[in-house]
């Protein structure tokens, strides 16, 4: 049984053609050209989309899974124009579908231009699978579509990344300071701080700013490779892989791995499920680092407890947003201090940014009863305070905002981490097939 079953039948030059796209339960799409198996995708539970580009003598024929008004809507293009499936959905077709495909369009233009190639990412949403990979002055590059957490969202923008030479600290600061990627910053209105540059992968996420046509896309695209590489040394043409026996083979492969690309052999890609298993068994037996931990935490928080104080006794009303980031900044030491991020360490950051906040308020209690002269500093009068906080509302209130905070911090952080080891410790590995290794 095919829960997708469309069947195209036309023809091109006087020659009758019919094309087969269908689809079985919790299986992957397949494609068929007179008869013929062109395409046949690895079984999935779920399917998000398609976009396969195959060529019949000199014309080039897509299929495609493009989301519609409701569901998935199943397109065929031969030579860039629609062939229709029937008259009803050549009249939706053109309203709702060309919209997509237009952008699509813009991106395998895009790659026209950079002399790279259309890769689509197919297990992404379908506004964020574009994509073009390949060589660009003997360096590989990836760039497409993507998004970038900042704060509490995540921005949608495009991401340019480049492979080179490996770099020393000073020439990455140089590159950092240079006039050039200053300029560069300045005219595409973004920020450095998009900017990471690693001894041998260096990227730029650029957010959409209004609506970035083609051509503009790819004026920034080119303006920032050609500036970038202007400081930077092709890497060698080997196997990138660790202990390669043979880095030297003629049959290199440009694969990505997580969105970073590399050269590498065969040998060596189907070790890469065994590198990051080795590297989860390391990570799964490296030390918590619980001490130095809480003593990074215990530090921060008696400064946190101390600015607190100081908030209540002159400004009172900040103290709420003192206790509301206490826990974030405890959590950011103790992280600074490499303990392991872990349940045991957002809790344990609670509690200790909840002491942080409990003595605050005390110390800047006692602060403003001194400061109004409302007491005669004796231990008999700091500990009646003390018992009058316990008792009051106050206590709760400010250990409930911290609370907030560990919430929306803390849990949110263990989540982003845990998103980081499983991606890398079980890496997406894409082999890009047909490109020109530059001579």
């Amino acid at each position: 049984m095919n829960i997708v079953h469309c069947v195209w039948n036309f023809t091109l030059d006087g020659v009758a053609h019919q094309v087969v796209l269908q689809r079985k339960p919790f299986a992957s799409y397949e494609i068929l050209h007179n008869g013929k198996q062109v395409y046949k995708g690895e079984p999935s539970w779920l399917v998000l989309g398609l976009s396969h580009i195959f060529q019949v003598e000199e014309h080039k024929f897509e299929v495609g899974a493009v989301p519609g008004p409701y569901l998935m809507d199943y397109v065929l293009r031969v030579d860039g124009n629609f062939v229709y499936l029937n008259k009803s959905q050549e009249k939706v077709f053109s309203k709702n579908i060309a919209k997509n495909l237009e952008y699509q369009s813009d991106w395998e233009k895009l790659a026209k231009i950079l002399g790279l190639k259309y890769q689509p990412h197919l297990e992404s949403d379908y506004a964020f699978r574009h994509r073009i990979v390949g060589y660009f002055s003997k360096f590989p590059v990836v760039a497409g579509v993507g998004s970038k957490p900042m704060g509490n969202v995540s921005v949608p923008g495009f991401f340019i990344g480049i492979q080179h030479y490996p770099l020393d600290d000073e020439k990455i600061e140089q590159i950092k300071k240079s006039d050039s990627l200053k300029q560069f910053f300045k005219s595409v209105k973004t920020h450095q701080a998009h900017l990471e540059i690693d001894p041998s992968f260096t990227s730029i996420f650029v957010p959409f700013q209004g609506k970035i046509n083609e051509m503009g896309r790819s004026t920034v695209i080119q303006d920032f490779l050609e500036m970038i590489t202007h400081f930077l040394y092709p890497p060698h043409q080997k196997c990138q892989g660790n202990d390669c026996k043979n880095p030297f083979s003629k049959t290199l492969n440009f694969v990505i791995i997580n969105g970073s690309p590399w050269l590498m052999c065969a040998d060596c890609i189907a070790e890469i499920p065994n590198e990051h298993k080795k590297m989860e068994q390391e990570y799964r037996q490296a030390p918590l680092n619980l001490g130095r931990g809480v003593l990074y935490g215990a530090a921060v928080a008696t400064i946190g407890a101390i600015l607190l104080a100081l908030s209540i006794i002159f400004f009172d009303r900040l103290a709420g947003v003192f206790a509301f980031f206490m826990y974030a900044y405890v959590f950011m030491a103790m992280d600074k201090a490499k303990m392991k991020r872990t349940l045991i360490s957002v809790v344990l950051a609670g509690v200790i940014s909840i002491f942080g906040v409990m003595f605050g308020v005390y110390l800047g209690t006692v602060g403003y009863a001194l400061k109004e002269r409302e007491i005669i500093f004796s231990l008999i009068e700091l500990w009646n305070i003390f018992l009058r906080l316990i008792q009051s509302e106050v206590f709760p209130q400010m250990v409930f905002i911290n609370i907030i905070g560990m919430v929306l911090y803390g849990f949110y952080g263990l989540y982003a981490q845990r998103q980081y080891l499983k991606q890398a410790f079980n890496p997406k590995v894409e082999v890009i097939k047909n490109l020109n290794r530059p001579e």
